[in-house]
């Protein structure tokens, strides 16, 4: 059950009529013509290849497939890709 506080965004979010991340700190992954990946507010990076990219976004996880990955930029929360994207999935985390 959310806590008083998330529940408190959820009704802003709503109210005002925002999109859901612009206070719940959804992730958000933006493909742009398969070949630059944004995402944002992950929470670490799992696994960087030429050909993969695994990203921990705490409830789940992100695998990016494809070719030729190169790493933009990375910050504590955000992670910037170009390569050629074929694929992305969503994978639940294992629970401990």
């Amino acid at each position: 059950m959310p806590n008083w506080t998330q529940k408190i965004k959820h009704t802003a979010t709503d109210w005002l009529s925002l999109p859901p991340d612009a206070l719940l700190k959804s992730h958000r992954v933006t493909c742009v013509d398969g070949t630059e990946v944004i995402v944002e507010h992950l929470r670490k990076l799992l696994h960087v290849s030429v050909d993969e990219v695994l990203c921990d976004l705490g409830d789940r996880r992100l695998r990016i497939i494809g070719e030729s990955f190169e790493v933009l930029l990375v910050t504590e929360s955000e992670l910037h890709l170009r390569g050629h994207v074929t694929r992305l999935e969503y994978v639940r985390s294992e629970t401990p």
